[in-house]
């Protein structure tokens, strides 16, 4: 699933579709997508990248959080102390 979400897979996808306002992709486009498997060593290494990415992105999810609450408390301050 992770490699057909990959630009070489949507590039090859992009190439495939047919049709002119809704894309479409041939049965026998999907089953000739070529599949590139990796040594276990990669795949470890690939799924290590992922979770990092998925924490940072969570991170950054709650930074943002963080500053919209902290700027709705000084607007509330603002408001309240006129």
């Amino acid at each position: 699933m992770w490699w057909l979400n990959q630009y070489p897979s949507q590039q090859y996808f992009q190439r495939e579709a047919e049709g002119s306002v809704t894309k479409s992709i041939r049965r026998s486009v999907l089953e000739n997508v070529p599949i590139v498997v990796p040594s276990p060593g990669k795949q470890y290494a690939i799924i290590q990248l992922a979770n990092t990415l998925a924490r940072e992105q969570q991170a950054l999810a709650q930074l943002r959080r963080s500053g919209e609450h902290l700027m709705n408390t000084i607007a509330n301050d603002l408001l309240n102390n006129k």
